[in-house]
């Protein structure tokens, strides 16, 4: 636990729960020469989760959410039934194994694993977060690149809750979720290709300056999506796509399509 004060910033304890894992592994049959040498094996859980931990802390939202979340400062194992890695509950990080893989499978404790229980009561998950984050960047440079072609600024629309909650609705899997950031690229690269073309045209990027004012462009689902997939909204350009074609169908926002708009 001294080890990871460091990454973790603050003193953790480990929460003692010997006797209840030594009568776990006594219930479940393991050996008396086994049950000798049980607290080696509760040692090693501790070194997987400092291991673990000092590569999660790495990242600011990680460590942020971790420290929201870790109000005891507290973490432990708990052994049995239960099918989950990792678990938060009042307050307190818990490791979990079942019985039978007591000692084994000590890689599934892991900063994947931490990070899908972390989040769950916010806007979107850690995960999610960290996946929006990443993407961040790239769609910065995608607008400037947009931004040279059109002459005037192009900023990208702060809609990721609205599109999460959509996605989510639609039924949307975790992993699918995780994702949202990387699925959002897709179209800001879709919205750059297509200006790249329809901006060499003098009357096209005039047109599109008198109606295009606000110069925030984004992606929104909507079950009235428009047909040519692009649509003007005071003075916002909207790439719209209805929940069943998110991320497919991106050859719809092209220029010829935002010239049919105009």
């Amino acid at each position: 636990m001294k080890r990871a004060t460091k990454p973790y910033g603050k003193d953790l304890i480990w929460e003692d729960t010997m006797q209840e894992t030594y009568d776990a592994m006594k219930s479940y049959g393991r050996s008396i020469d086994n049950l000798y040498t049980f607290g080696d094996t509760v040692a090693q859980y501790a070194d997987q989760l400092v291991k673990e931990l000092t590569n999660f802390c790495k990242s600011p939202e990680a460590l942020e959410q971790l420290t929201k979340e870790l109000t005891a400062d507290v973490v432990g194992l708990k052994v049995g039934e239960d099918d989950a890695t990792f678990s938060i509950e009042d307050g307190k990080l818990w490791m979990h194994t079942k019985p039978g893989y007591y000692g084994s499978y000590m890689n599934s404790f892991n900063v994947d694993a931490l990070e899908k229980v972390l989040g769950k009561e916010e806007p979107y998950p850690l995960k999610t977060l960290k996946n929006i984050n990443a993407k961040k960047k790239s769609i910065e440079t995608l607008c400037g690149k947009m931004t040279k072609c059109f002459q005037r600024e192009i900023i990208w629309a702060d809609n990721w809750k609205e599109l999460y909650d959509e996605r989510k609705t639609y039924g949307a899997g975790d992993d699918n979720l995780y994702q949202l950031g990387d699925q959002v690229e897709q179209y800001v690269k879709q919205a750059d290709t297509a200006f790249a073309g329809f901006c060499k045209d003098a009357d096209n990027l005039e047109a599109l300056q008198e109606e295009f004012t606000s110069g925030q462009i984004g992606v929104r689902i909507t079950d009235s999506a428009a047909d040519k997939g692009w649509k003007i909204e005071d003075g916002n350009l909207w790439m719209e796509t209805k929940a069943g074609y998110w991320t497919s169908y991106l050859n719809s926002f092209s220029k010829e399509n935002l010239e049919g708009i105009l």
